[in-house]
């Protein structure tokens, strides 16, 4: 005996479009996978980071005062221009009051990104910092900091190497910030060091430095570079 199935067209058709739902859907489940996983290792990088300051809030910690409070210490350096006046002014602000300019600048930004292991150390950070003093304008480091934003600007690398060999490396600290639009971004990008594990731009800002050079120019890839050289 001979025995014989047939499927219909529309039979047919129907199975095949959902085998193709089955698939999409699988695909999304993966992409979603894929999202919780990059969410979860975000958040134990940043526990990570945390675990060394997390003490810190436990601790009554002294109000020392700083030895310079002028947030508006580059008014009279006549060789610098309006807008690394304006770095230094938010440098200073972040420095001598941490939770006030984490607070009115840069908590919206955690708020928006709760799960940026980088914000959330900012926080940490900043809340229990000390007070740190306004640094001063040096003339010397700002030269030092002009020529390597010139340099690097006109060839379009990134870093602290000096290809200009006229370009001095007279600094203790150099902070380098590509593509920020304003003062107060170019802080903020520093501050936050996203994608940098040492966070040692952030380290430096707030360090112990007493001195700044500070030079913004133009830079052939990310439209400008800004950079701060401390002692």
């Amino acid at each position: 005996m001979l025995l014989s199935s047939c499927v219909s067209p529309k039979v047919y058709r129907d199975a095949v479009y959902n085998l193709e739902q089955v698939s999409i859907e699988c695909r999304e489940a993966r992409k979603q996978l894929r999202s919780t996983d990059q969410r979860l290792k975000m958040v134990q990088d940043s526990l990570a980071m945390l675990a060394p300051f997390i003490p810190l809030l436990n601790k009554n910690l002294p109000q020392p005062k700083p030895t310079c409070t002028d947030t508006n210490s580059g008014a009279r350096a006549v060789w610098m221009n309006a807008f690394d006046k304006q770095v230094l002014y938010w440098l200073n602000m972040a420095r001598l009051d941490p939770v006030g300019f984490f607070n009115r600048f840069v908590k919206k930004q955690f708020e928006s990104d709760p799960t940026n292991s980088y914000l959330r150390s900012l926080q940490v950070n900043m809340y229990a910092m000390k007070p740190a003093s306004a640094l001063l304008p040096d003339k010397a480091l700002y030269e030092a900091a002009l020529c390597h934003a010139r340099s690097s600007g006109a060839e379009g690398y990134v870093g602290h190497g000096r290809m200009n060999g006229q370009c001095q490396k007279i600094y203790r600290g150099e902070c380098c910030s590509y593509g920020a639009e304003g003062p107060i971004d170019v802080v903020i990008q520093l501050l936050v060091d996203e994608g940098v594990p040492s966070l040692g731009h952030r380290l430096i800002c707030l360090g112990t430095f007493s001195s700044v050079g500070i030079a913004t120019a133009p830079h052939k890839r990310y439209g400008n570079n800004t950079v701060l050289d401390f002692r």
